[in-house]
């Protein structure tokens, strides 16, 4: 009776080819080491996709 009430379980749309959490990790490991963004492993998807993941509230270097 409820159902056609209740929200769809999928979003419509291309799957994400990288997690969050890979991308956070890779924030992280780029906070902890230092290294610059475009030196980010590809283990953690690509840079760019990190640097834009980031909080603008939070100061860049």
């Amino acid at each position: 009776m409820l159902e056609p009430l209740l929200p769809k379980g999928k979003k419509s749309g291309r799957p994400p080819t990288w997690s969050r959490r890979q991308l956070i990790d890779g924030i992280h490991f780029r906070v902890r080491t230092g290294i610059p963004w475009r030196d980010l492993p590809a283990e953690y998807g690509p840079w760019s996709r990190a640097y834009y993941l980031l909080p603008r509230r939070t100061p860049r270097t």
